[in-house]
This record gives C-alpha cells, sequence and structure tokens, in this order.
C-alpha cells in the first residue's frame, strides 16, 4: 500500500479527507489543515489519541496497539530511529480501522 493510500485510510478512520496533492486532512471537506502523520510527530500524536491508539516503543522497534474492535497490534521496525517506525505504525492502525469501518 502507498504512503499515499495509508494516509487516505487513516484520514477516513479519524472521520475526515485527505487530500493527497495538498497534502491535508479536513473534517468538513471546507477548513483544510497540513497533515503529514508519517514526518509529523505531532500530526501522528494527534491521530493516535484522537483513535485510541496505544503506543509502545521498545528500540528498534515501535509497537501500536488499537482496540475499536480488539486488540490489534502492529509493529514497525527502523534501526537507529524509533521516531519514523512509530509515526508509520500509528498511520498503519489508522488505516487498518478504516479497513474493519467498511
Amino acid at each position: 500500500m502507498s504512503d499515499a493510500e495509508l494516509l487516505d485510510k487513516a484520514a477516513k478512520a479519524a472521520g475526515g479527507y485527505y487530500d493527497e496533492l495538498a497534502g491535508c486532512f479536513s473534517t468538513d471537506m471546507v477548513n483544510w489543515e497540513q497533515w503529514e502523520p508519517l514526518e509529523d510527530d505531532g500530526d501522528a500524536f494527534r491521530l493516535a489519541v484522537s483513535l485510541d491508539i496505544a503506543v509502545l516503543t521498545h528500540f528498534p522497534s515501535a509497537s501500536v496497539a488499537s482496540f475499536d474492535q480488539g486488540p490489534r497490534f502492529i509493529e514497525e521496525r527502523q534501526p537507529n530511529n524509533p521516531m519514523p517506525a512509530t509515526r508509520r505504525a500509528i498511520v498503519r492502525a489508522a488505516a487498518a480501522m478504516a479497513d474493519r469501518m467498511e
């Protein structure tokens, strides 16, 4: 799955829309804001909090757990830098939640 597809699904799980060309997120198709949870720690954190995703880090990997339909764990590994792994795990968990909503 491409990053754009992951972000689109994560936005749906968060109750919004993602504009790939602009890199923006909106919940009402009127007010848009920059949104880069794969690159921005704050965006990833807000996504995790809004979807009740638990983050567990253990170098060199990060795991996240979502509990929307029973526990689901996702792990990402990235040697020497757990931050990108943590952000990607959060976005993957959100995208999986969107898949289960369909």
